[in-house]
């Protein structure tokens, strides 16, 4: 960018390692997000961490998506940097597809300790995964506190609920 006298932004730098991660290439796309970080005329934003995240998370890269986690909750919160309900969603999505739902459920516990409120988006990912487990009493326990906070009920939440269901009695 450099080349052509353009200035990289924040938003430039996020299209770039989106389109690195999308081509299989994290290694390369977290070398340009260290980059970012190093560039002192970027401030990296929660954008920029989802889309790594999302990645490792994808290719089972649990350990690093939880790295930049906590860098971002833990180093990033002086600069207005801090995870969002998107950032729950695919860490949550992440950990039960590895397998992990005791820590699925320990950021699950963590969004109310750190006042954001979860989403319908975040319930539906909870109910899936314990879905996935069989455990439906547990998914109906969340769907039941999910119309509590007042969202939904919604279709891909029943969705959710009617296929554990028929999982758990499919195989019953």
């Amino acid at each position: 960018m450099l080349k052509w006298n353009c200035t990289p932004d924040v938003v430039s730098y996020n299209a770039i390692i989106d389109i690195i991660c999308k081509g299989g290439l994290l290694d390369q796309a977290l070398y340009l997000f260290s980059g970012m970080l190093r560039d002192l005329n970027v401030v990296p934003d929660v954008v920029a961490y989802n889309i790594l995240i999302k990645e490792f998370g994808n290719l089972g890269r649990i350990k690093e998506a939880n790295k930049l986690f906590d860098e971002m909750h833990d180093e990033m919160m002086d600069l207005g940097i801090s995870p969002n309900t998107v950032t729950f969603k695919l860490l949550i999505d992440s950990h039960y597809k590895d397998g992990m739902a005791e820590d699925a459920w320990g950021l699950f516990e963590l969004i109310d300790k750190i006042k954001i409120s979860p989403d319908q988006f975040i319930y539906d990912s909870m109910m899936n995964g314990v879905c996935s487990e069989g455990y439906l009493e547990e998914a109906v326990k969340l769907f039941m506190s999910m119309v509590d906070r007042g969202l939904g009920p919604y279709e891909f939440s029943y969705n959710i609920l009617i296929d554990g269901y028929c999982k758990i009695h499919k195989s019953g």
